[in-house]
């Protein structure tokens, strides 16, 4: 059977499509949505407000002013902000035995061969693009040591994530230079001990060494500005310069320890100080989460009545501070190192499509590609897109967070 044979297939079997696997840790995705209606051409155009008209004229009003003449107008400052969606494709193939002994069987066998096939790209499609939501464009990790007897790196603990490590034995990464786009090698991940952030590698990588970074092979700017990007960012960023207008810069809070209930109190105060007056969402490591609730647990037990008003849940924290309704979830793959405050209701992620399957824009139902000289037919998932926050100066960024090891 030829890929056009199994696609027609598929289409009996599915349907509208693969019934939309969305895993509970693709977070990012599930809070901040797809615009559909902010579809790009060539890039995605905001118009966005920096700072506030301020031709104000003050007189009093005894009678005494008079035909008072007016100061003149003085503009407030607005531009427009340049997003790029980014691509992202992802190939997996099975062999023609296993989908042609499936498909005699019929349709239900068909499905019943396939769905684990899907579900994989799936998942791995999601993982990917949550990853490039939060850490687009920065690497997956900073290396703390290298050892070259039996090659591997450790990962610093300001900069791991476990489960965006967990499941990566086999993927292909670049081990770059700190201060260049300078590649010292690529090799492939034999295995991740993510209990001592031990990653071993198939090969040596000759200069590489500690601070240096870990990106995905090829990914070195070719990845859309993640989260942590828009939130750190105190330079130009989507053709504004944050050096020149504050309010596209978060407000940044160095913690220095543990993420206690002081250090997110005294972020949050630093967000309202530069307007936040919405409802955020703060995305926190496992660690700094675990330290943020047991520091409200042992406040708690001296009677403070301000930390008994908190909502605790399994997976976040509910905080209201000077009208602002925070919201801390814990993020197995958000680094160790910090704490990212969103508000979602100026976030959008924006592109030419979301994640999809086969050829874009194909009507056709095609989801199988023929390969020339394997005996296999490939299945494909693609994506067009980048993440952006309209208002970057309301959100807050957390550094220097250091978790508890006890």
């Amino acid at each position: 059977m030829a890929a056009e044979d199994f696609s027609a297939l598929h289409k009996v079997a599915y349907g509208e499509g693969v019934p939309e696997l969305q895993p509970e840790s693709a977070i990012i995705q599930k809070d901040i949505k797809f615009s559909q209606k902010d579809l790009l051409g060539d890039y995605f155009e905001q118009a966005v407000r920096l700072s506030l008209p301020g031709g104000f004229t003050r007189a009093k009003g005894d009678g005494t002013a008079g035909a008072f003449s007016l100061n003149g107008s003085s503009a407030g400052a607005q531009k427009k902000a340049k997003v790029y969606g980014y691509q992202l494709v992802l190939q997996d193939q099975i062999p023609y035995e296993d989908l042609s002994k499936a498909a005699k069987a019929g349709p239900q066998s068909y499905k019943a061969a396939s769905a684990l096939f899907w579900e994989g790209m799936q998942l791995s499609m999601r993982k990917m693009l949550e990853i490039n939501c939060l850490y687009g464009n920065v690497g997956i990790g900073k290396v703390e040591t290298y050892a070259s007897g039996t090659p591997s790196i450790t990962i610093a603990a300001s900069d791991w994530a476990p489960q965006l490590w967990a499941g990566l034995e086999g993927a292909s990464i670049d081990v770059m230079s700190t201060t260049t786009a300078t590649v010292r090698g690529t090799v492939t991940i034999v295995s991740v001990d993510v209990d001592t952030r031990i990653v071993t590698l198939s090969g040596t990588v000759s200069g590489a060494g500690a601070n240096d970074i870990i990106y995905f092979k090829g990914g070195y700017g070719k990845e859309m500005y993640g989260l942590y990007s828009i939130l750190s960012n105190s330079g130009s960023l989507f053709n504004i310069d944050a050096s020149v207008y504050t309010n596209w810069k978060a407000a940044n809070h160095a913690v220095g320890g543990a993420f206690s209930f002081q250090a997110l109190k005294k972020g949050l105060g630093k967000g309202v100080a530069k307007g936040l007056n919405y409802a955020m969402n703060v995305y926190t490591s496992i660690g700094a989460f675990d330290d943020l609730v047991g520091d409200i647990h042992q406040l708690r037990q001296v009677d403070k009545s301000e930390v008994r008003k908190i909502e605790l849940g399994q997976d976040e924290v509910v905080y209201k501070y000077a009208g602002v309704s925070a919201t801390i979830k814990a993020h197995p793959m958000v680094k160790g190192g910090h704490a990212l405050g969103v508000v979602p209701q100026f976030a959008k992620r924006i592109g030419s499509c979301d994640i999809g399957y086969g050829m874009p824009g194909r009507t056709d139902g095609k989801v199988w590609f023929d390969l020339e000289s394997t005996a296999a037919v490939e299945g494909r998932m693609y994506t067009h897109q980048g993440i952006v926050s309209e208002m970057p100066g309301v959100n807050v960024y957390w550094s220097g967070i250091v978790n508890r090891t006890t």
